[in-house]
């Protein structure tokens, strides 16, 4: 007991010292919140996209949504929150203001896909941090089960209004929808005008243009043959809701699923598509191949 006790005393100093040094103010935290804010900033902006994983939460079988980046994906992004409780309180959730947030689908993880995870990360967002929110992109990578395009709008129909609705009420938030199953140019023959023609299938569902002139009098089903045929039967009493909100959310971007175009590639697989669907394969107006390429690089870059 009595070498115990000397340890303990002679412990004591050491654990006061560092008590007080811990006790004294950060001169960090003295600094005005006009600078603090500018240097969280810089320490919280990311190189590359923030990434939603969903990981374990307060019970075996729960989960919930972490951020955290490609470098370090197995650690929370922000750490700067663990520091103490002023920290925590003054930088928790501000690194989605500086960020790109990304959703796509998590191996090993079911069910998470990529809308569900941002539904997830949604209903965990505080109410008083939605107005940080800037960019969101769900997807890709995808499951392998939504490859079909008309197969994902019928059971993602609902989930889609909901984002439309979700937009109209935050003008500032970007989301970035990329679309499974909307081709990319390169992933089969004569996938440019496949390419196209879905993007003239959802520029008019969504934003109600009609882009009929751009398509070739095709061997292959008309616009209005996909809406009568398609569209209407998947989306069911759902479709004029889409129709009437769509053109409301501007900042609710559709994508196809791949993120970058060689222009001059899709330039000789688009004039092999048209060869390929045309009814006439000679009747080629001057400028048939520069407009897809105007809209193609539109719908890759900034969605339609």
């Amino acid at each position: 007991m009595a070498i115990q006790k000397k340890k303990r005393q002679r412990m004591t100093p050491n654990i006061a010292r560092k008590r007080q040094q811990l006790a004294r103010p950060s001169h960090f935290l003295s600094l005005p919140a006009e600078l603090r804010n500018k240097i969280y900033e810089f320490a919280l902006s990311a190189t590359s996209d923030l990434l939603v994983k969903m990981v374990r939460g307060t019970s075996r079988r729960s989960k919930k949504p972490r951020l955290t980046d490609y470098d370090t994906p197995e650690q929370e992004f922000n750490q700067i929150k663990f520091v103490n409780r002023q920290l925590y309180a003054e930088t928790a959730g501000m690194e989605v203001s500086f960020n790109r947030i990304r959703c796509g689908i998590q191996v090993g993880v079911k069910s998470y896909r990529p809308i569900h995870r941002f539904r997830q990360f949604v209903k965990e967002c505080a109410p008083g941090k939605w107005k940080w929110l800037r960019h969101i992109v769900l997807g890709p990578p995808f499951s392998p089960k939504d490859e079909d395009v008309f197969g994902w709008m019928y059971n993602n129909r609902h989930h889609v209004i909901a984002l439309i609705n979700l937009c109209i009420a935050n003008p500032h938030l970007t989301l970035h929808l990329h679309i499974p199953g909307w081709p990319d140019y390169m992933s089969g023959p004569h996938n440019a005008y496949r390419l196209v023609f879905m993007g003239a299938v959802f520029e008019r569902l969504f934003r109600d243009r009609d882009l009929t002139d751009m398509i070739p009098e095709s061997k292959d089903r008309t616009l209005d043959e996909i809406d009568s045929s398609y569209i209407y039967p998947l989306l069911k009493g759902d479709v004029e809701q889409v129709k009437t909100l769509g053109p409301l959310a501007p900042n609710l971007r559709f994508h196809p699923i791949a993120f970058v175009i060689d222009e001059e590639q899709f330039r000789q697989e688009a004039f092999a598509s048209w060869q390929h669907y045309a009814i006439d394969p000679q009747v080629l107006p001057h400028d048939a191949i520069d407009n897809w390429v105007r809209y193609v690089r539109k719908w890759f870059l900034e969605g339609i």
